[in-house]
């Protein structure tokens, strides 16, 4: 059963939400999905609140998750060409 109450509870706009994941992203945080309008709105105050990271620190970061990705733990998924044989539909794997 709902109560009044409930029912002036608003959920968060489609926009709020993607200003909310734009600011979490530039400021290099993450953010727990709004219940409703009024903590979407609480939640992008505190970020707008937050100062931008140093962009040396930014770019630093990115560079080492892309380094890591592509020989660290992520370059397990690569394949090579003398694992496969054949083209497009008749591709196989080489055993």
């Amino acid at each position: 059963m709902t109560n009044h109450a409930q029912h002036l509870i608003e959920p968060a706009s489609p926009e709020q939400l993607q200003f909310l994941r734009n600011l979490s992203s530039r400021r290099g945080v993450s953010f727990t999905p709004p219940t409703c309008s009024a903590d979407a709105g609480r939640q992008i105050d505190a970020l707008l609140a937050m100062e931008d990271p140093p962009v040396d620190d930014l770019d630093r970061e990115t560079s080492g998750i892309r380094e890591e990705l592509s020989v660290g733990a992520g370059a397990a998924a690569l394949v090579y060409d003398d694992e496969l044989g054949g083209y497009g539909c008749t591709a196989h794997w080489k055993y």
